[in-house]
């Protein structure tokens, strides 16, 4: 996938409906840096976001990856490159639906956090059977956010009474690295962790970044996060 390109036709869906990048931001829950990224190929949304997207302005799911068919009035049709795409469009919508919405059930629920100077995009999609847990765009503003750390890790995790169960970790010991760099690279996507979502009704989920310098320094945080509404199973 070029994200190059899917970020140009994000960008002009944005551009075509007069929206600034703050007010199409407030349409999917995420901050106006994410639609920056998204835009220039750094990033792209994840599955939930480009559903609500084509939705949201009425597109058809192919068309947001640029997907289309030759105009009739061209004399001569390339077939070699028709058939592929066709093929790779069914593959990319039945994908997406089967592992998405296989029971059309779903719901979904928006998780951020209020901690200073970190922000994050967040969601829970889940139904009576099965949890899934995405979590991408984690920004540090802090004034150390340029430090560098020779190792990093960050848990995701639920805290239970005086535990805490990781759920999933990224770490980096590889060379020194920026923490806002670090977390740039940071994407949490656990498919079917819990057969209920309502275990995270009290905000137990949390992340937890532990970094260590070449000083052997080690830095910590802790960061609660908070879902919309609860969950309604």
């Amino acid at each position: 996938m070029d994200l190059e390109e899917l970020g140009k036709k994000i960008k002009d869906i944005r551009v075509s409906h007069n929206l600034t990048q703050t007010e199409f931001a407030q349409f999917f829950y995420v901050s106006p840096q994410a639609v920056s990224k998204w835009e220039m190929g750094k990033n792209m949304p994840d599955l939930e976001t480009l559903y609500l997207i084509c939705k949201k302005f009425n597109l058809d799911f192919a068309e947001l990856f640029g997907f289309s068919f030759p105009s009739k009035s061209r004399k001569k049709i390339n077939l070699k490159l028709i058939i592929p795409l066709i093929l790779l469009t069914l593959v990319i919508v039945f994908l997406f639906f089967y592992f998405l919405f296989p029971h059309n059930d779903f719901e979904f629920k928006t998780i951020s956090t209020n901690v200073n100077n970190f922000s994050l995009y967040g969601s829970i999609a889940y139904n009576e059977n099965k949890t899934t847990i995405y979590i991408s765009n984690i920004t540090y503003e802090g004034e150390d956010s340029n430090n560098e750390y020779v190792e990093i890790r960050c848990l995701l995790y639920e805290s239970v009474g005086n535990t805490k169960e990781v759920i999933s970790s990224y770490n980096h010991t590889d060379g020194k690295i920026s923490l806002k760099d670090f977390l740039s690279q940071v994407n949490f996507n656990v498919n079917h962790h819990s057969d209920n979502c309502k275990i995270y009704e009290n905000d137990t989920l949390h992340l937890e970044i532990e970094a260590i310098n070449e000083s052997h320094q080690t830095v910590f945080y802790k960061i609660p996060l908070i879902m919309e509404n609860g969950c309604k199973n």
